[in-house]
């Protein structure tokens, strides 16, 4: 797996690799994640992460679990990343 994005308030590219670990049809997603970016704390991090795709009564509910953090620092940006990310997703399935 491999997504490119620019920066949203700087003009370069931006890289995050991965490697698919499990795939359970529409239950869970288990995979890598390591950025490609100049920060050297997390130039050479690699994340773990677990996306469960939940029955919720009558839709669903996913559970995002990430892990392999070194210490607080990244932990931060991470989370407000999946916290915007929901929210976008969870706005616009409200809209269809």
């Amino acid at each position: 797996m491999r997504h490119e994005f620019t920066h949203p308030y700087e003009d370069h590219l931006i890289m995050v690799a991965g490697i698919y670990k499990e795939v359970q049809g529409k239950e869970m997603l288990v995979y890598t994640r390591r950025w490609n970016i100049a920060d050297e704390k997390l130039r050479n991090a690699e994340f773990l992460l677990r996306i469960a795709f939940l029955e919720h009564g009558t839709g669903s509910q996913l559970q995002v679990e990430q892990e392999n953090f070194f210490d607080e620092e990244p932990l931060h940006p991470h989370k407000e990343g999946w916290n915007k990310a929901l929210e976008a997703l969870n706005n616009h399935l409200e809209q269809l």
